[in-house]
């Protein structure tokens, strides 16, 4: 669904940080031309509504997910000015004429406008689940979606199969796979569905009640064939880590290859109780062991949550073994980290035009940081922190993220190829930048204004989401300051791509869709360069939906990276408070 990646996404619930400013209560996206005129209308600039929030002013008027909003009033959305264009024109309590589409006939409703602090609510409740998913052979470029079924599901009880094509679900029509997840998102439990679909040219018609996703779940008798990411199917160590390449693997001098090095414990799971540490390089549990064709996540999926197993691993040259036992996801599902104003802080970035046979070359970023004080110079060749080996960028990120601010570092490094060593208390972001300095590391596109404070705390019921394509200079920037290297090809193949606020839950919902199947890594930075979310996935396909919890870093610039084989794509996540 290349039109969606492409789009910006965006939350209507909130238009502005005006005070008194209109709102409407929707979310909604973008679509394309083609879709739009699929839809009946002439106009691609619009805003496909997603969802409406109950008790808003969009519901009370009977707008509806699904309709096209094509113009408000004498004005119709064109380029350069979007539905959030328009509303800014209008304050709380205007009574304005909304233009839309839905199904195929243009349509008009009258509403008064709200108030940002009456904006409504999402009601949540128990999932509805179809049982279907993409068939590897549906084309976007013709009417339908193609789909493949589950076993004892919805889908099989009310006789859809493999292959069939689904034309419209209750009278809606379905151009995408995006359009399904809309209106299966909008379905209560027990709902009468009804399913309009083709099969071998022959249309045909299946209707019955939807049920659970809890309720297939006891009916599915394998993990794989769920076509949606459960976070509590599979079991997990609680920890993040970062798969090691044979030929560092061979420099740390490790005889098993293809292990996972820990870079972070989450507190209160199994690896916390066990004594896992940073820097442990896990390579098997129990008689498994990590190789070119099975890494840490694939041996995990041979365990349930509740197993009890042995970990074996190695730290400083030692092996090691633990016993720990397993936990699930959605125990753990972000990384407790801090905000970012007061994280630790080397104050060091990498020289990648200076090869060391050992050790990460860094010059110095700021005469006020933890390595100016005591004594680093640009050029520096750091080759341990707190004792522990550095290879490359990823173990100095891995060894400050564990530390405290005040905590002494430890830090041995090479000058003129002499050893030196210094140790100083490592100070924060915030004292070693302002704060203005910090919110300047944040890029922005034109339409998103950067005039916020860094530190402005923000919480999914008050934010509005963007997901925008990163530019080639942020990029660029990125792996110069973080030595962060994202891709820049966006040649992975992926659908329904989305990040939404889960205000029940206090965090971000992350949703996309892979129609083809490879070991698959999900990584997202903050705008300070560090990582707050590290999620591989082993062999993947299919559609997956977590959390993420990153309302706790405050507004500002996420970046996202969705990875395949040798395929990826990266994306912008700009968060901005009402």
């Amino acid at each position: 669904m290349k039109h969606l990646i492409s789009s910006i996404f965006f939350l209507t619930v909130v238009l502005s940080h005006a005070v008194g400013q209109g709102f409407l209560g929707i979310y909604s996206e973008n679509i394309s031309k083609a879709k739009a005129t699929a839809l009946g209308a002439d106009n691609p600039y619009g805003d496909y509504v997603s969802r409406v929030l109950s008790y808003s002013p969009a519901a009370k008027a009977g707008l509806q997910y699904l309709d096209y909003i094509i113009g408000i009033d004498a004005y119709q959305t064109e380029k350069g000015q979007n539905l959030t264009t328009i509303l800014s024109k209008y304050k709380a309590g205007d009574k304005i004429v909304v233009h839309f589409y839905r199904k195929g006939k243009k349509q008009s409703l009258e509403m008064a406008l709200g108030k940002s602090n009456e904006r409504g609510a999402l009601i949540v409740q128990e999932k509805a689940f179809l049982g279907i998913r993409p068939h590897p052979e549906n084309k976007e470029d013709q009417p339908g979606v193609k789909i493949n079924t589950i076993d004892n599901t919805t889908a099989k009880a009310i006789g859809l199969e493999n292959g069939d094509i689904i034309m419209a679900i209750n009278g809606y029509r379905m151009f995408d796979w995006r359009d399904i997840a809309i209106l299966i998102d909008h379905l209560h439990v027990g709902d009468q569905v009804v399913v309009e679909s083709v099969r071998n040219g022959i249309p045909m018609r299946q209707e019955g009640q939807i049920m659970s996703y809890k309720e297939s779940q006891k009916l599915v008798t394998t993990i794989g064939d769920m076509p949606e990411w459960n976070p509590d199917a599979g079991a997990v160590l609680g920890i993040y880590s970062n798969k090691m390449d044979k030929a560092k693997a061979e420099k740390l001098g490790f005889k098993h290859l293809n292990g996972s090095y820990v870079n972070r414990v989450i507190s209160n799971t199994g690896a916390a109780n066990a004594g896992l540490q940073p820097f442990d390089y896990i390579y098997g549990i129990n008689e498994y062991r990590t190789g070119a064709d099975l890494n840490l996540t694939q041996i995990l999926r041979k365990f349930k949550p509740g197993d009890k197993v042995t970990v074996h691993f190695i730290r400083q040259n030692e092996q090691r073994s633990a016993q720990v036992t397993l936990g699930k996801r959605s125990d753990n599902q972000t990384i407790i980290s801090d905000n970012q104003c007061d994280a630790p802080m080397l104050g060091v970035r990498p020289i990648s035009d200076k090869p060391t046979n050992k050790g990460v070359a860094v010059d110095i970023v700021n005469k006020k940081s933890t390595a100016a004080e005591m004594g680093m110079k640009n050029g520096d060749v750091i080759t341990q922190i707190n004792g522990y080996p550095i290879i490359d960028w990823d173990d100095i990120s891995t060894a400050i993220e564990n530390m405290r601010v005040g905590e002494t570092i430890q830090v041995e490094y090479l000058r003129n190829g002499k050893v030196e060593n210094a140790s100083s208390p490592i100070k924060s972001y915030c004292e070693t930048y302002s704060l203005q300095e910090i919110w300047n590391w944040d890029w922005s596109n034109e339409e998103i204004s950067n005039d916020q404070e860094a530190d402005e705390s923000i919480h999914p019921s008050n934010a509005i989401v963007y997901v925008a394509d990163l530019r080639p200079e942020e990029i660029i920037e990125l792996r110069q300051r973080f030595n962060i290297t994202l891709a820049s090809s966006n040649d992975l193949s992926i659908n329904n791509l989305n990040v939404s606020p889960d205000p029940a839950n206090s965090r971000f919902m992350l949703e996309f869709d892979l129609p083809e199947s490879g070991e698959t890594s999900i990584r997202v930075y903050n705008a300070a360069g560090r990582m707050i979310y590290n999620y591989d996935l082993g062999s993947f396909s299919g559609a997956f939906a977590d959390q993420i919890n990153i309302a706790q870093n405050g507004a500002g610039n996420y970046f996202l990276e969705i990875r395949q084989n040798d395929k990826a794509v990266s994306k912008k996540i700009q968060l901005q408070a009402r």
